[in-house]
């Protein structure tokens, strides 16, 4: 199993995290990833006063990692978009591969 840590904090609680928004199409990931087994689980943890939100995903391997964040699909559908809306608005990511 590979196990990655992901957290956000952003400057205030008026500013929606990016997975809020629900403007993603998820269906190219359930099916090359999820479906497949490659991705194992996720769960998602908000801090007390809103400003944290960290995300724990569970692969099946690190291939099974690497392969997704190196997904071009999954770039442009959902990395990309991530990232600029996280710098646009000052959300931080601090990640623990």
């Amino acid at each position: 199993m590979h196990i990655v840590t992901r957290t956000y904090q952003r400057p205030n609680i008026n500013i929606p995290f990016f997975e809020d928004l629900k403007t993603r199409d998820n269906a190219y990931i359930i099916r090359n990833f999820v479906q497949n087994g490659k991705f194992v689980s996720s769960s998602k943890v908000d801090s007390a006063d809103g400003l944290t939100r960290t995300y724990t995903r569970t692969w099946v391997d690190e291939d099974s990692y690497l392969e997704f964040i190196s997904d071009q699909i999954v770039f442009k559908t959902h990395v990309g978009p991530k990232v600029a809306y996280n710098k646009t608005h000052g959300i931080i990511t601090i990640e623990n591969p």
